[in-house]
């Protein structure tokens, strides 16, 4: 039994120093990977920095090679100019210089200018109007009674209106009504 007791201990001091060093091995392992995902972060900002760099390089160069094709054509514009006014040939010759006319044309503008406000002012009045036209909706009962000639037999009213809900029955636009008889349940 001393033995067991002696060979228990032994084995409770080993998981301890096993447990101790695991302990210091997982610790150095975090710092490990807290090292190594603290410089991937900081190559990845380098990298994005680098890229933005490239763009804004690849920017550049395209505003110079612009700038290039545009300093190439003016030049053989002038070039070509010069080498033009140069030239004796008998076959060119200047009939007249361009004159600035005097008086500007502004009767024009001021004629243009009063033309367009009053096309919008017909177009704010023409456009309502037929937009209203074009909309057949029933509005009243007389519009029914003249546009489909269909007799009205009764009107709803608010709640507490003092017209009365039936109305005398009409035929058609045009046609004739009865006489002067109301129809049931209409009020006075």
């Amino acid at each position: 039994q001393a033995r067991i007791a002696s060979l228990q201990k032994q084995i409770v001091t080993e998981a301890g120093r096993v447990r101790s060093g695991s302990g210091t091995v997982v610790a150095s392992a975090a710092k490990k990977v807290a090292l190594l995902s603290a410089s991937l972060e900081e190559q990845k900002k380098k990298v994005l920095a680098l890229r933005f760099e490239r763009d804004k390089a690849s920017v550049l160069l395209r505003d110079v090679e612009s700038a290039q094709k545009a300093y190439e054509e003016s030049s053989k514009r002038a070039s070509d100019y010069d080498a033009g006014g140069d030239t004796k040939d008998a076959s060119l010759r200047l009939l007249s210089r361009a004159v600035e006319p005097f008086a500007t044309s502004r009767k024009r503008l001021l004629v243009g200018i009063a033309a367009s406000i009053i096309a919008g002012l017909l177009l704010a009045l023409g456009v309502p109007i037929g937009l209203e036209l074009l909309d057949r909706r029933i509005r009243s009962a007389e519009d029914m009674s003249h546009m489909y000639g269909v007799p009205v037999i009764g009107v709803l009213r608010p709640e507490g209106s003092k017209q009365p809900t039936y109305r005398q029955m009409t035929i058609g636009p045009s046609g004739p009504s009865r006489p002067n008889v109301p129809l049931i349940g209409a009020h006075r």
